[in-house]
């Protein structure tokens, strides 16, 4: 299955007509992240007007993402403990405790910098909410592009892998076990799972030459690997 995004396409159009002056959603957004200057302005056009409040857990960036976050009003700086077992497992168990701040809104996003999640989340989460769904688990998609840019990439292909659990209800879930990665997560309370067709969940990893070097060491750049890989 390939996604293409382009002007007013099927993904970038309300499904269902929706009143704006009655649908006001609340939505708390948390996400983890290490150097993301590159991404982050991306990332925060889009979720910004769409959520009450980003709560970023860094981990001693300093390649200026700390400061896009503080230069943000609804984004509330977070810092990683530096002793840790490995970043993977302290961002879960962080994941798993820290939307309980949110009781009182109608909706959790958990995802990382490079995951965006739309294209209209206002709309689409007014409506399963009116619908009964409490967790929400959109298609995933791989974004391709030979450009460092996310905006270039407006091709992407289905990864069940980034079909992720990463919307729920936070006044109808009383646990949530996310397991590394988040890929895989089980909730407790009053469960009602739906796979949207008004959401797409695009994973922007995959953006020109990407480095994959340890975590510590890798230079800036697009990404996140011992070797250079061209992708198309």
């Amino acid at each position: 299955m390939i996604l293409m995004i382009r002007p007013r396409s099927r993904f970038d159009a309300n499904v269902f007509s929706v009143n704006r002056g009655e649908a006001v959603i609340i939505l708390d957004l948390y996400t983890c992240l290490w150097n993301e200057a590159r991404l982050l302005p991306f990332f925060l056009a889009h979720y910004g007007p769409a959520c009450r409040r980003i709560v970023a857990l860094d981990d001693g960036s300093d390649d200026g993402t700390l400061e896009i976050l503080a230069a943000h009003p609804k984004v509330e700086i977070r810092h990683m403990p530096e002793e840790r077992d490995s970043w993977v497992l302290a961002s879960t168990r962080w994941w798993n405790q820290v939307w309980q701040e949110s009781r009182d809104a109608d909706w959790v996003g958990i995802v990382v910098t490079d995951e965006i999640v739309g294209p209209d989340l206002p709309s689409s989460l007014a409506r399963h909410k009116a619908a009964g769904h409490t967790v929400l688990k959109p298609r995933g998609f791989d974004m391709v592009s030979e450009a460092c840019d996310p905006a270039a990439a407006t091709r992407g292909v289905f990864n069940q892998l980034f079909s992720k659990p990463c919307l729920f209800r936070p006044d109808k879930i009383t646990g949530v076990h996310l397991e590394p990665g988040n890929h895989v997560g089980r909730f407790e309370g009053e469960v009602v799972l739906c796979e949207p067709d008004d959401l797409v969940f695009r994973h922007y990893h995959h953006r020109g030459a990407r480095v994959e070097l340890p975590r510590r060491v890798r230079p800036p750049g697009c990404g996140r690997s011992a070797r250079v890989v061209e992708t198309a």
